[in-house]
Protein backbone atom coordinates (compact mmCIF):
# COMPACT_ATOMS: atom_id res chain seq x y z
CA UNK A 1 0.00 0.00 0.00
CA UNK A 2 0.88 3.48 -0.89
CA UNK A 3 0.83 6.33 2.05
CA UNK A 4 -0.33 9.27 0.77
CA UNK A 5 1.14 12.68 1.72
CA UNK A 6 -0.60 14.50 -0.26
CA UNK A 7 2.91 16.19 -1.18
CA UNK A 8 1.77 18.79 -3.60
CA UNK A 9 1.26 22.28 -2.10
CA UNK A 10 -1.02 23.05 -5.00
CA UNK A 11 -3.98 22.90 -3.47
CA UNK A 12 -5.76 21.01 -0.60
CA UNK A 13 -7.28 17.52 -1.19
CA UNK A 14 -10.86 17.58 -1.52
CA UNK A 15 -13.16 14.61 -0.69
CA UNK A 16 -13.49 13.50 -3.89
CA UNK A 17 -9.93 13.37 -4.47
CA UNK A 18 -8.72 11.63 -0.80
CA UNK A 19 -11.53 8.68 -1.92
CA UNK A 20 -9.85 8.55 -5.50
CA UNK A 21 -6.39 8.08 -4.13
CA UNK A 22 -8.01 5.34 -1.90
CA UNK A 23 -9.44 3.40 -4.26
CA UNK A 24 -6.78 3.32 -6.56
CA UNK A 25 -4.90 2.15 -3.91
CA UNK A 26 -7.46 -0.11 -2.39
CA UNK A 27 -7.15 -2.06 -5.92
CA UNK A 28 -3.73 -1.92 -7.12
CA UNK A 29 -5.00 0.40 -9.93
CA UNK A 30 -1.59 2.46 -10.09
CA UNK A 31 1.99 1.75 -8.96
CA UNK A 32 4.77 4.19 -9.12
CA UNK A 33 7.13 3.86 -12.43
CA UNK A 34 3.68 2.97 -14.48
CA UNK A 35 3.08 4.70 -17.83
CA UNK A 36 -0.33 5.23 -17.87
CA UNK A 37 -2.99 6.96 -20.19
CA UNK A 38 -6.56 8.82 -19.64
CA UNK A 39 -8.90 7.79 -22.17
CA UNK A 40 -10.84 11.91 -22.33
CA UNK A 41 -13.22 12.13 -24.62
CA UNK A 42 -14.14 16.32 -23.45
CA UNK A 43 -17.27 15.54 -20.89
CA UNK A 44 -17.09 15.90 -17.21
CA UNK A 45 -16.53 12.58 -16.31
CA UNK A 46 -13.10 11.71 -18.11
CA UNK A 47 -11.94 15.83 -17.35
CA UNK A 48 -12.35 14.99 -13.84
CA UNK A 49 -11.20 11.99 -14.30
CA UNK A 50 -7.77 13.53 -16.12
CA UNK A 51 -7.88 16.11 -13.08
CA UNK A 52 -7.77 13.70 -10.33
CA UNK A 53 -4.75 11.50 -12.10
CA UNK A 54 -3.02 14.76 -12.50
CA UNK A 55 -3.35 15.11 -8.62
CA UNK A 56 -2.50 11.30 -8.20
CA UNK A 57 0.99 11.35 -9.72
CA UNK A 58 2.48 13.81 -7.80
CA UNK A 59 1.94 11.52 -5.01
CA UNK A 60 2.90 8.35 -6.61
CA UNK A 61 4.91 9.63 -9.67
CA UNK A 62 3.72 7.87 -12.29
CA UNK A 63 4.30 9.38 -16.44
CA UNK A 64 0.65 9.90 -17.25
CA UNK A 65 -0.13 10.81 -21.03
CA UNK A 66 -3.74 11.67 -22.72
CA UNK A 67 -5.62 9.40 -25.84
CA UNK A 68 -8.29 11.26 -27.31
CA UNK A 69 -10.58 9.34 -30.29
CA UNK A 70 -12.62 11.93 -32.73
CA UNK A 71 -15.32 9.84 -34.46
CA UNK A 72 -16.13 13.06 -35.89
CA UNK A 73 -19.85 11.61 -35.79
CA UNK A 74 -21.12 15.44 -34.55
CA UNK A 75 -19.16 17.87 -36.73
CA UNK A 76 -17.76 20.60 -35.43
CA UNK A 77 -18.61 19.57 -31.53
CA UNK A 78 -16.14 16.64 -32.11
CA UNK A 79 -13.70 18.70 -33.00
CA UNK A 80 -14.24 20.90 -30.16
CA UNK A 81 -13.84 17.95 -27.90
CA UNK A 82 -10.75 17.31 -29.68
CA UNK A 83 -9.38 21.29 -29.24
CA UNK A 84 -10.39 21.23 -25.36
CA UNK A 85 -8.52 17.82 -24.55
CA UNK A 86 -5.54 18.59 -26.93
CA UNK A 87 -5.67 22.07 -24.72
CA UNK A 88 -5.99 21.11 -21.11
CA UNK A 89 -3.47 18.34 -21.72
CA UNK A 90 -0.96 20.85 -22.90
CA UNK A 91 -1.75 22.76 -19.54
CA UNK A 92 -1.01 20.43 -17.64
CA UNK A 93 2.09 18.84 -19.58
CA UNK A 94 1.62 15.90 -20.80
CA UNK A 95 1.65 13.72 -23.42
CA UNK A 96 -1.46 13.82 -26.11
CA UNK A 97 -2.22 10.89 -28.74
CA UNK A 98 -4.75 11.44 -30.84
CA UNK A 99 -6.99 9.26 -33.21
CA UNK A 100 -9.36 10.36 -36.16
CA UNK A 101 -11.24 7.48 -37.05
CA UNK A 102 -13.35 7.70 -40.45
CA UNK A 103 -16.81 7.78 -40.06
CA UNK A 104 -18.64 4.01 -40.25
CA UNK A 105 -21.18 3.73 -43.73
CA UNK A 106 -23.81 2.17 -43.20
CA UNK A 107 -23.17 0.81 -40.03
CA UNK A 108 -25.26 -2.24 -38.99
CA UNK A 109 -28.02 -1.99 -36.43
CA UNK A 110 -28.68 1.91 -37.24
CA UNK A 111 -27.48 3.55 -33.46
CA UNK A 112 -26.59 0.83 -31.46
CA UNK A 113 -24.20 -0.33 -34.49
CA UNK A 114 -22.71 3.43 -34.66
CA UNK A 115 -22.10 2.59 -30.34
CA UNK A 116 -20.45 -0.72 -31.11
CA UNK A 117 -18.29 0.40 -33.78
CA UNK A 118 -17.39 3.48 -31.44
CA UNK A 119 -16.52 1.60 -28.74
CA UNK A 120 -14.33 -1.27 -31.04
CA UNK A 121 -12.58 1.79 -32.55
CA UNK A 122 -11.37 3.25 -29.19
CA UNK A 123 -10.15 -0.24 -27.64
CA UNK A 124 -8.35 -0.77 -30.89
CA UNK A 125 -6.73 2.55 -30.11
CA UNK A 126 -5.89 2.16 -26.78
CA UNK A 127 -4.61 -1.33 -27.95
CA UNK A 128 -2.01 0.33 -30.10
CA UNK A 129 -0.73 2.55 -27.35
CA UNK A 130 0.12 -0.26 -25.14
CA UNK A 131 2.08 -2.27 -27.95
CA UNK A 132 3.71 0.85 -29.92
CA UNK A 133 4.02 3.45 -26.71
CA UNK A 134 5.09 0.61 -24.10
CA UNK A 135 1.98 1.98 -21.61
CA UNK A 136 0.78 -0.46 -19.32
CA UNK A 137 -2.84 1.42 -17.74
CA UNK A 138 -5.43 2.61 -19.76
CA UNK A 139 -7.87 4.46 -17.22
CA UNK A 140 -11.50 5.13 -18.22
CA UNK A 141 -14.30 7.38 -16.72
CA UNK A 142 -16.60 5.12 -16.09
CA UNK A 143 -18.54 5.81 -12.52
CA UNK A 144 -21.03 4.16 -10.34
CA UNK A 145 -23.89 5.20 -12.30
CA UNK A 146 -22.88 3.76 -15.63
CA UNK A 147 -22.17 0.24 -13.68
CA UNK A 148 -25.94 0.24 -11.86
CA UNK A 149 -27.48 1.46 -15.78
CA UNK A 150 -25.23 -1.68 -17.14
CA UNK A 151 -26.31 -4.17 -14.85
CA UNK A 152 -29.99 -2.95 -14.86
CA UNK A 153 -29.64 -3.57 -18.62
CA UNK A 154 -28.39 -6.70 -18.05
CA UNK A 155 -30.44 -8.10 -16.43
CA UNK A 156 -34.05 -6.60 -18.80
CA UNK A 157 -32.19 -8.20 -21.96
CA UNK A 158 -31.92 -11.27 -19.55
CA UNK A 159 -28.30 -11.51 -19.42
CA UNK A 160 -26.60 -14.24 -17.38
CA UNK A 161 -24.72 -14.20 -14.09
CA UNK A 162 -21.79 -12.52 -15.61
CA UNK A 163 -24.00 -9.68 -17.27
CA UNK A 164 -24.80 -8.61 -13.70
CA UNK A 165 -21.29 -8.45 -12.45
CA UNK A 166 -21.68 -5.02 -13.35
CA UNK A 167 -18.61 -3.36 -14.95
CA UNK A 168 -15.03 -4.45 -13.78
CA UNK A 169 -13.39 -2.33 -11.84
CA UNK A 170 -10.04 -3.53 -13.71
CA UNK A 171 -10.11 -6.12 -17.00
CA UNK A 172 -8.43 -9.58 -16.08
CA UNK A 173 -4.88 -8.54 -17.64
CA UNK A 174 -4.91 -4.81 -15.60
CA UNK A 175 -4.91 -3.22 -18.56
CA UNK A 176 -7.80 -1.02 -18.40
CA UNK A 177 -8.27 0.29 -14.89
CA UNK A 178 -11.65 2.38 -14.00
CA UNK A 179 -10.56 4.58 -11.35
CA UNK A 180 -13.67 6.35 -10.92
CA UNK A 181 -16.03 3.72 -10.60
CA UNK A 182 -16.56 4.39 -7.04
CA UNK A 183 -18.20 8.15 -7.84
CA UNK A 184 -21.76 9.25 -8.68
CA UNK A 185 -22.37 11.28 -11.16
CA UNK A 186 -23.61 13.93 -8.74
CA UNK A 187 -19.63 13.86 -7.07
CA UNK A 188 -18.10 14.31 -10.10
CA UNK A 189 -20.11 17.56 -11.62
CA UNK A 190 -19.42 18.94 -7.91
CA UNK A 191 -15.93 18.47 -8.16
CA UNK A 192 -15.92 19.85 -11.73
CA UNK A 193 -17.50 22.82 -10.07
CA UNK A 194 -15.31 23.03 -7.16
CA UNK A 195 -12.08 22.67 -8.90
CA UNK A 196 -13.55 24.71 -12.23
CA UNK A 197 -12.41 21.71 -14.36
CA UNK A 198 -13.57 22.59 -17.92
CA UNK A 199 -15.80 19.61 -20.26
CA UNK A 200 -18.15 19.91 -23.17
CA UNK A 201 -21.64 18.61 -23.28
CA UNK A 202 -22.67 15.87 -25.57
CA UNK A 203 -25.68 16.91 -27.12
CA UNK A 204 -26.22 13.26 -28.06
CA UNK A 205 -26.64 12.22 -24.51
CA UNK A 206 -29.34 14.62 -24.02
CA UNK A 207 -31.75 12.41 -26.89
CA UNK A 208 -33.51 9.24 -26.18
CA UNK A 209 -31.91 7.68 -29.14
CA UNK A 210 -29.76 5.36 -27.63
CA UNK A 211 -31.14 2.37 -24.92
CA UNK A 212 -28.55 3.98 -22.16
CA UNK A 213 -30.64 7.63 -22.41
CA UNK A 214 -33.44 6.11 -21.90
CA UNK A 215 -32.60 3.97 -18.99
CA UNK A 216 -30.77 7.04 -17.38
CA UNK A 217 -33.31 9.97 -18.30
CA UNK A 218 -36.59 7.84 -18.45
CA UNK A 219 -36.33 4.55 -16.70
CA UNK A 220 -33.99 4.61 -13.57
CA UNK A 221 -36.06 7.95 -12.39
CA UNK A 222 -39.07 6.71 -12.65
CA UNK A 223 -38.05 3.34 -10.42
CA UNK A 224 -36.52 5.75 -7.61
CA UNK A 225 -39.46 8.28 -7.93
CA UNK A 226 -42.43 5.25 -7.50
CA UNK A 227 -40.32 2.27 -5.94
CA UNK A 228 -37.23 2.24 -4.45
CA UNK A 229 -34.68 5.93 -3.80
CA UNK A 230 -32.23 4.13 -3.61
CA UNK A 231 -31.93 2.11 -6.62
CA UNK A 232 -28.59 2.88 -7.84
CA UNK A 233 -26.87 1.55 -4.40
CA UNK A 234 -29.20 -1.38 -4.56
CA UNK A 235 -27.90 -2.08 -8.08
CA UNK A 236 -24.16 -1.70 -7.06
CA UNK A 237 -24.41 -4.10 -4.33
CA UNK A 238 -26.14 -6.54 -6.58
CA UNK A 239 -22.88 -6.63 -8.62
CA UNK A 240 -21.10 -7.75 -5.86
CA UNK A 241 -23.31 -10.31 -4.64
CA UNK A 242 -23.40 -11.43 -8.42
CA UNK A 243 -19.50 -11.10 -8.42
CA UNK A 244 -18.86 -13.34 -5.64
CA UNK A 245 -21.94 -16.06 -7.23
CA UNK A 246 -20.01 -16.04 -10.46
CA UNK A 247 -16.40 -16.77 -8.84
CA UNK A 248 -18.56 -20.11 -6.84
CA UNK A 249 -20.53 -21.03 -10.15
CA UNK A 250 -16.71 -20.55 -12.49
CA UNK A 251 -15.22 -23.03 -9.45
CA UNK A 252 -17.67 -25.75 -10.38
CA UNK A 253 -17.32 -24.72 -14.53
CA UNK A 254 -13.89 -25.69 -13.91
CA UNK A 255 -14.96 -29.08 -12.34
CA UNK A 256 -17.52 -30.07 -14.85
CA UNK A 257 -15.35 -28.85 -18.35
CA UNK A 258 -12.88 -31.94 -18.20
CA UNK A 259 -15.72 -34.10 -17.93
CA UNK A 260 -17.77 -32.79 -21.00
CA UNK A 261 -14.96 -31.59 -23.09
CA UNK A 262 -13.64 -33.58 -26.12
CA UNK A 263 -10.05 -33.22 -27.71
CA UNK A 264 -10.13 -31.04 -30.89
CA UNK A 265 -8.10 -29.39 -33.65
CA UNK A 266 -7.46 -26.42 -33.95
CA UNK A 267 -9.31 -23.40 -31.72
CA UNK A 268 -12.78 -25.86 -32.48
CA UNK A 269 -14.51 -26.40 -28.64
CA UNK A 270 -16.27 -29.73 -28.57
CA UNK A 271 -18.42 -30.58 -25.75
CA UNK A 272 -19.95 -33.73 -25.56
CA UNK A 273 -23.71 -33.43 -25.95
CA UNK A 274 -24.22 -36.54 -23.63
CA UNK A 275 -22.32 -35.59 -20.95
CA UNK A 276 -23.87 -31.83 -21.15
CA UNK A 277 -27.10 -33.72 -20.89
CA UNK A 278 -26.56 -34.87 -17.04
CA UNK A 279 -25.59 -31.53 -15.70
CA UNK A 280 -27.95 -28.81 -14.19
CA UNK A 281 -29.13 -26.45 -16.52
CA UNK A 282 -27.62 -23.99 -14.58
CA UNK A 283 -24.10 -25.35 -15.12
CA UNK A 284 -24.70 -26.14 -19.04
CA UNK A 285 -24.77 -21.99 -19.90
CA UNK A 286 -22.39 -21.57 -17.30
CA UNK A 287 -20.18 -23.58 -19.34
CA UNK A 288 -21.00 -22.29 -22.36
CA UNK A 289 -20.91 -18.92 -21.84
CA UNK A 290 -17.40 -19.90 -20.61
CA UNK A 291 -16.50 -21.52 -23.32
CA UNK A 292 -18.12 -18.35 -25.64
CA UNK A 293 -15.35 -16.30 -24.46
CA UNK A 294 -12.73 -17.87 -26.39
CA UNK A 295 -14.48 -16.47 -29.68
CA UNK A 296 -16.26 -13.58 -28.43
CA UNK A 297 -13.99 -11.69 -25.51
CA UNK A 298 -17.25 -9.65 -24.30
CA UNK A 299 -19.44 -12.92 -23.85
CA UNK A 300 -22.50 -13.33 -25.65
CA UNK A 301 -26.75 -12.76 -23.97
CA UNK A 302 -28.61 -15.14 -22.60
CA UNK A 303 -30.53 -15.42 -25.52
CA UNK A 304 -27.74 -16.84 -27.40
CA UNK A 305 -27.07 -18.86 -24.15
CA UNK A 306 -30.70 -20.37 -25.11
CA UNK A 307 -29.81 -20.72 -28.63
CA UNK A 308 -26.82 -23.15 -27.60
CA UNK A 309 -29.21 -25.25 -25.31
CA UNK A 310 -31.93 -25.72 -28.04
CA UNK A 311 -28.86 -26.59 -30.14
CA UNK A 312 -27.96 -28.98 -27.65
CA UNK A 313 -31.20 -31.21 -28.35
CA UNK A 314 -31.42 -30.87 -31.69
CA UNK A 315 -31.00 -32.87 -34.99
CA UNK A 316 -27.52 -33.48 -36.24
CA UNK A 317 -26.68 -31.25 -38.60
CA UNK A 318 -28.65 -27.92 -37.54
CA UNK A 319 -26.45 -25.04 -36.44
CA UNK A 320 -26.65 -21.06 -35.83
CA UNK A 321 -24.64 -18.09 -36.12
CA UNK A 322 -24.50 -17.43 -32.49
CA UNK A 323 -22.79 -13.64 -33.23
CA UNK A 324 -20.49 -12.17 -35.45
CA UNK A 325 -17.75 -14.24 -33.89
CA UNK A 326 -18.91 -17.85 -33.07
CA UNK A 327 -20.60 -19.83 -35.10
CA UNK A 328 -21.96 -23.79 -33.30
CA UNK A 329 -22.95 -26.98 -34.95
CA UNK A 330 -24.71 -29.84 -33.62
CA UNK A 331 -22.75 -32.41 -34.89
CA UNK A 332 -22.80 -36.73 -34.35
CA UNK A 333 -23.01 -36.68 -30.40
CA UNK A 334 -21.43 -33.15 -30.11
CA UNK A 335 -21.64 -29.51 -29.80
CA UNK A 336 -19.24 -27.58 -31.96
CA UNK A 337 -18.04 -24.06 -31.37
CA UNK A 338 -15.97 -22.16 -33.78
CA UNK A 339 -14.78 -18.80 -34.89
CA UNK A 340 -17.48 -17.24 -37.52
CA UNK A 341 -16.48 -16.07 -40.92
CA UNK A 342 -16.32 -11.82 -40.15
CA UNK A 343 -19.51 -10.41 -41.02
CA UNK A 344 -20.40 -10.28 -44.70
CA UNK A 345 -19.39 -13.27 -45.55
CA UNK A 346 -20.77 -16.32 -47.22
CA UNK A 347 -22.75 -18.65 -44.59
CA UNK A 348 -24.77 -21.55 -45.69
CA UNK A 349 -26.64 -23.06 -42.53
CA UNK A 350 -29.15 -26.40 -42.26
CA UNK A 351 -32.37 -25.56 -40.55
CA UNK A 352 -35.53 -27.55 -40.36
CA UNK A 353 -39.07 -26.20 -40.09
CA UNK A 354 -41.09 -25.40 -36.79
CA UNK A 355 -37.84 -24.77 -35.11
CA UNK A 356 -36.16 -21.24 -34.77
CA UNK A 357 -33.02 -19.78 -35.10
CA UNK A 358 -30.80 -17.26 -33.58
CA UNK A 359 -27.65 -15.80 -35.46
CA UNK A 360 -26.11 -12.73 -34.56
CA UNK A 361 -27.49 -10.24 -37.51
CA UNK A 362 -30.82 -11.55 -37.61
CA UNK A 363 -32.95 -14.31 -36.25
CA UNK A 364 -35.08 -16.59 -38.49
CA UNK A 365 -38.06 -19.08 -37.41
CA UNK A 366 -41.21 -21.22 -39.14
CA UNK A 367 -44.12 -22.64 -37.68
CA UNK A 368 -47.38 -24.22 -39.09
CA UNK A 369 -50.34 -22.63 -38.96
CA UNK A 370 -53.74 -23.50 -39.50
CA UNK A 371 -54.48 -20.20 -42.24
CA UNK A 372 -52.42 -17.61 -43.84
CA UNK A 373 -52.59 -13.30 -42.64
CA UNK A 374 -52.46 -12.20 -46.14
CA UNK A 375 -51.15 -8.63 -44.58
CA UNK A 376 -48.23 -10.30 -43.68
CA UNK A 377 -44.87 -7.72 -44.02
CA UNK A 378 -41.58 -8.65 -45.78
CA UNK A 379 -40.82 -10.03 -42.26
CA UNK A 380 -43.10 -13.00 -42.87
CA UNK A 381 -44.63 -15.05 -45.17
CA UNK A 382 -46.42 -18.26 -45.70
CA UNK A 383 -45.87 -20.77 -48.39
CA UNK A 384 -47.29 -24.23 -49.28
CA UNK A 385 -45.42 -26.79 -46.82
CA UNK A 386 -46.08 -29.67 -49.09
CA UNK A 387 -43.71 -28.22 -51.79
CA UNK A 388 -40.60 -28.00 -49.56
CA UNK A 389 -38.54 -30.84 -49.67
CA UNK A 390 -36.49 -32.30 -46.75
CA UNK A 391 -33.44 -30.20 -47.69
CA UNK A 392 -34.42 -26.51 -46.35
CA UNK A 393 -31.23 -24.45 -45.97
CA UNK A 394 -30.39 -20.25 -44.97
CA UNK A 395 -27.57 -19.29 -47.19
CA UNK A 396 -26.35 -16.15 -48.49
CA UNK A 397 -26.49 -15.41 -52.36
CA UNK A 398 -24.16 -17.18 -54.83
CA UNK A 399 -23.18 -16.29 -58.52
CA UNK A 400 -26.20 -17.62 -60.96
CA UNK A 401 -28.74 -17.23 -58.45
CA UNK A 402 -32.29 -16.76 -59.44
CA UNK A 403 -35.74 -17.60 -58.80
CA UNK A 404 -39.47 -16.59 -59.77
CA UNK A 405 -40.75 -13.06 -57.32
CA UNK A 406 -43.96 -13.62 -56.13
CA UNK A 407 -46.35 -12.47 -58.94
CA UNK A 408 -44.46 -12.48 -62.00
CA UNK A 409 -44.08 -15.94 -64.23
CA UNK A 410 -40.97 -15.68 -65.33
CA UNK A 411 -37.61 -16.21 -63.30
CA UNK A 412 -35.00 -13.73 -62.60
CA UNK A 413 -31.64 -13.59 -61.68
CA UNK A 414 -30.88 -12.53 -58.12
CA UNK A 415 -28.01 -9.79 -58.56
CA UNK A 416 -30.54 -8.72 -61.04
CA UNK A 417 -32.61 -8.34 -57.98
CA UNK A 418 -30.56 -6.67 -56.00
CA UNK A 419 -29.60 -3.99 -58.65
CA UNK A 420 -33.59 -2.88 -58.79
CA UNK A 421 -33.87 -2.90 -55.14
CA UNK A 422 -30.64 -0.69 -54.84
CA UNK A 423 -28.61 -3.46 -52.28
CA UNK A 424 -25.49 -2.12 -52.43
CA UNK A 425 -22.38 -5.57 -53.48
CA UNK A 426 -21.62 -5.10 -49.53
CA UNK A 427 -24.50 -5.61 -48.58
CA UNK A 428 -25.78 -8.81 -50.54
CA UNK A 429 -23.84 -11.08 -48.27
CA UNK A 430 -26.01 -9.94 -45.07
CA UNK A 431 -29.39 -10.88 -47.11
CA UNK A 432 -30.80 -14.54 -45.94
CA UNK A 433 -31.88 -16.31 -48.80
CA UNK A 434 -34.00 -19.36 -47.82
CA UNK A 435 -33.76 -22.71 -50.36
CA UNK A 436 -35.23 -25.98 -50.47
CA UNK A 437 -32.48 -28.18 -52.39
CA UNK A 438 -31.54 -25.82 -55.43
CA UNK A 439 -34.74 -23.91 -55.27
CA UNK A 440 -35.01 -20.24 -53.68
CA UNK A 441 -38.19 -20.10 -51.32
CA UNK A 442 -38.07 -16.40 -49.70
CA UNK A 443 -35.30 -13.84 -50.17
CA UNK A 444 -35.78 -13.44 -46.96
CA UNK A 445 -37.26 -10.11 -45.57
CA UNK A 446 -37.31 -9.14 -49.35
CA UNK A 447 -40.00 -11.70 -51.95
CA UNK A 448 -41.26 -15.08 -51.85
CA UNK A 449 -40.86 -17.02 -54.73
CA UNK A 450 -43.80 -17.68 -56.86
CA UNK A 451 -43.10 -21.52 -56.75
CA UNK A 452 -44.03 -22.13 -53.27
CA UNK A 453 -47.04 -19.63 -52.40
CA UNK A 454 -50.17 -20.82 -50.52
CA UNK A 455 -53.17 -21.38 -53.34
CA UNK A 456 -56.76 -22.82 -52.20
CA UNK A 457 -55.06 -26.12 -52.56
CA UNK A 458 -52.78 -25.90 -49.85
CA UNK A 459 -53.49 -27.91 -46.97
CA UNK A 460 -50.36 -27.45 -44.80
CA UNK A 461 -49.17 -23.64 -43.85
CA UNK A 462 -45.81 -23.07 -42.63
CA UNK A 463 -45.39 -19.34 -41.85
CA UNK A 464 -42.10 -18.27 -42.07
CA UNK A 465 -40.79 -15.13 -39.89
CA UNK A 466 -37.24 -12.82 -40.44
CA UNK A 467 -36.10 -10.40 -38.12
CA UNK A 468 -32.97 -8.34 -38.64
CA UNK A 469 -31.39 -8.11 -35.68
CA UNK A 470 -30.20 -4.94 -32.70
CA UNK A 471 -27.24 -5.01 -30.75
CA UNK A 472 -26.43 -2.48 -27.73
CA UNK A 473 -23.28 -1.97 -27.21
CA UNK A 474 -22.06 -1.37 -23.72
CA UNK A 475 -18.88 -0.15 -22.16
Amino acid sequence: MFFFGYRDPRLKPSELERSFFDFVDRNGLLAPGDRGIAAVSGGVDSMVMLNLLDRLRAEINFDLSVAHVNHGLRGPESDGDEQLVRTRSLELGVEFHLHRSPSPIQPGGGRSGIQEWAREERYRFFESLRSNAGRTRIATAHHRDDNAETVLFNFLRGSGIHGLTGIPVAHADGFVIRPLLFATREQILGYSRERAVPFREDSSNAGMGYTRNVLRHSVIPSIESAVNPGLRETLVRTTRLFTDLESFVAGEVDRALPAVSVPSVGTDVRLSVEAMAGLPLFLQESILHRCSRQFHPSGIGQAHVRALIDLLGAQAGSACLVSKHLHAAREAGLLVMRRSAPAGEPFDFPVRAGEAYAFAAFSFSSGFVSGADYRATALEEFVDAELLGGDLRLRSWSDGDWFVPLGMADRKKLSDYFVDRKIPVSEKNRVPILTSGEAIVWVCGERLDERFKITPRTERILRLTYEPGLRWAGP
